[in-house]
């Protein structure tokens, strides 16, 4: 066993997942977190409110690599859970999980003689000594030296409409839908709550209030809800398949492939299912949600399976690309990020049950306009023209924190701001500071992995980054 000291910044769900990959492969003598909360309790899956689901199949959900298997065991054989690994479960459910396992390997650390410690505070700064470990500052004034670092932090704060932040603290607005139990603690029953966003967040928002008994709109200006799938599951991608997607999309004249084209020639090459039969066309979005609901209960939905592999593909590529090239491949994935992203099944028949009584819909939003009153809101830019709302919800997602390299720290921030040039990384998810191009011991590791990996926010990616940095540092 390593004689290193590691530290990681962030005890949610992948400062978790880091710590026990260290442990299992015994690749240092000493651990500490640091957090702001108790280990296990992160932004993703404090929620507590059994409408809140992961839209990711239990077999990806794991801490451990996924052909451990890990979770399914747990929840089979500890909380006597009727599940199978394609199942969708609760992020109550998931973040009870993350917390056992974390106490599990805090014994295991103990046994194998590995030292844990745990700050808590929200790390700040990472700055490199003379002797080349570093020195981790707190926000509470706690020092730690360390000879590595795995920053493990998420997102920063939530994506607020101009219009609306004067009214931040207004008991008539919440900036996002989580802890969700605030919601139901402030909001009437019965009341007209407008929601502005149409993804995720959104969804589990309107799922909780519709069930409060409000009488729930989205709005975006796409207006476009996410697509319904039945599982999300890896299944692995022919090699054959691999060097046709190569050969027709990538060559020296054209680095940024067709997204949308490598999407559609995976299923034309995998499914049994015609390409065409796997998606709705409908241009009203509640009749587009209700055909898609069919397809996935229908088993046509082939695309779920290919999602995993796209999502490889495009954050494999993204490593080696140029920045400008980079900023142009975002643009490229939004074209399917609502297959990326789309909703659990389960989600979606209930979106449509609330539909048929009159308690939800979903609108495209034009200029807005917004007007406080005493008791609520009169917002211009919907359908019907001039609406009134007792509530408004942000749930448009969370910015990627702005975090400051100089030539011999690491400054972390929870502010997001463009002016703050984005970070370099490694392909091994390593840092280097500026002015250097040896990579430091610093490593990160899930959502701070935003500017060199575009789609980080699923857990399976999070697992297998800190496994490949665990086994990094145990070689050091």
């Amino acid at each position: 066993m390593s004689e290193r000291h590691v530290s990681i910044i962030g005890a949610g769900a992948t400062g978790i997942a880091a710590f026990i990959a260290l442990v299992r492969h015994r690749a240092c003598k000493k651990i500490v977190l640091i957090d702001a909360y108790e280990p296990g309790v992160g932004q993703v899956y404090a929620n507590q409110h059994p409408e809140v689901l992961c839209n990711t199949s239990v077999e990806l959900m794991s801490l451990l690599p996924p052909e451990y298997n890990d979770l399914l065991h747990y929840l089979q054989k500890q909380r006597n859970v009727n599940c199978t690994s394609v199942s969708f479960i609760s992020r109550k459910m998931i973040g009870e999980y993350i917390r056992q396992r974390y106490h599990d390997y805090l014994n295991l650390a103990h046994n194998y003689g590995i030292t844990v410690d745990f700050i808590k505070g929200s790390g700040k700064c990472i700055k490199r000594q003379s002797n080349g470990d570093y020195q981790i500052y707190t926000d509470n004034g706690r020092k730690v030296i360390t000879n590595d670092v795995i920053v493990c932090t998420g997102y920063g704060n939530p994506k607020i409409l101009k219009a609306f932040r004067p009214y931040q603290n207004s008991s008539h607005f919440f900036s996002s839908p989580y802890p969700e139990n605030l919601m139901q603690q402030h909001i009437r029953p019965g009341s007209d709550v407008l929601i502005i966003g149409t993804k995720l967040s959104a969804i589990d928002a309107a799922l909780v209030l519709c069930r409060h008994g409000c009488r729930v709109k989205l709005t975006s200006p796409s207006g476009e809800l996410p697509a319904v799938r039945s599982a999300l599951v890896y299944r692995s991608i022919p090699a054959s398949l691999l060097y046709k997607l190569r050969v027709t999309n990538f060559t020296e004249h054209n680095f940024i492939p067709n997204i949308r084209k490598c999407f559609l020639q995976m299923l034309a090459d995998t499914s049994e299912t015609p390409v065409k039969k796997q998606f709705s066309f409908a241009s009203d979005v509640i009749q587009r949600l209700g055909e898609e609901a069919e397809l996935a209960r229908s088993n046509q939905t082939e695309w779920q399976f290919v999602i995993v592999g796209l999502v490889e593909i495009i954050n494999n590529m993204f490593l080696s690309l140029p920045f400008t090239y980079k900023e142009l491949l975002k643009k490229e994935i939004k074209k399917t990020e609502r297959y990326i992203g789309a909703m659990p099944l389960q989600n979606a028949e209930k979106l449509l049950n609330y539909a048929s009584e009159g308690l939800f819909s979903c609108e495209k939003l034009n200029h807005l306009a917004v007007w406080k009153t005493h008791s609520g809101w009169i917002i211009n830019g919907l359908q019907e023209g001039e609406s009134t709302f007792e509530t408004v919800i942000c749930a448009m997602g969370y910015d990627y924190p702005s975090n400051i390299v100089t030539k011999n720290s690491f400054i972390l921030s929870e502010a997001s701001g463009s002016l703050v040039p984005p970070h370099r990384l490694s392909s091994e998810l390593q840092l280097p500071f500026t002015h250097s191009s040896n990579p430091e011991h610093i490593w990160l590791a899930g959502i701070s992995t935003h500017v060199t990996v575009p789609l980080v926010n699923a857990l399976f990616i999070a697992v297998r980054q800190v496994n490949q940095i665990a086994q990094t540092i145990r070689q050091l």
